[in-house]
């Protein structure tokens, strides 16, 4: 699937992972977790960013696909496999 996002937001697919007995990690489904928790996830596309009230671009961070981010999981959009997060939802750049 192909998301081109808009203005302030960040399309990201989640990395959600378990280990096994085995020692060997496993990826677990999205639709599993908690979306009170925080979640790790890969960026896949940004947005170009908002305008701000004196008509500038809001800065991205610096964010490309490939960075990996943790973020509030909660009030995102989710479409296939992919989550759509607002810039600010971002807690931080792992």
């Amino acid at each position: 699937m192909n998301i081109v996002p808009l203005k302030n937001n960040i399309v990201v697919r989640p990395i959600i992972n378990e280990m096994s007995a085995g020692g060997i990690y496993i990826g677990r489904p999205v639709d599993k977790q908690l979306v009170k928790d925080a979640v790790t996830s890969e960026v896949v596309a940004v947005g170009p960013g908002a305008y701000d009230k004196k008509g500038r671009r809001e800065s991205m961070w610096g964010l490309k696909p490939g960075d990996v981010v943790t973020y509030s999981a909660a009030g995102n959009t989710k479409v296939g496999d992919l989550v759509v997060i607002k810039r600010d939802a971002i807690i931080g750049i792992v």
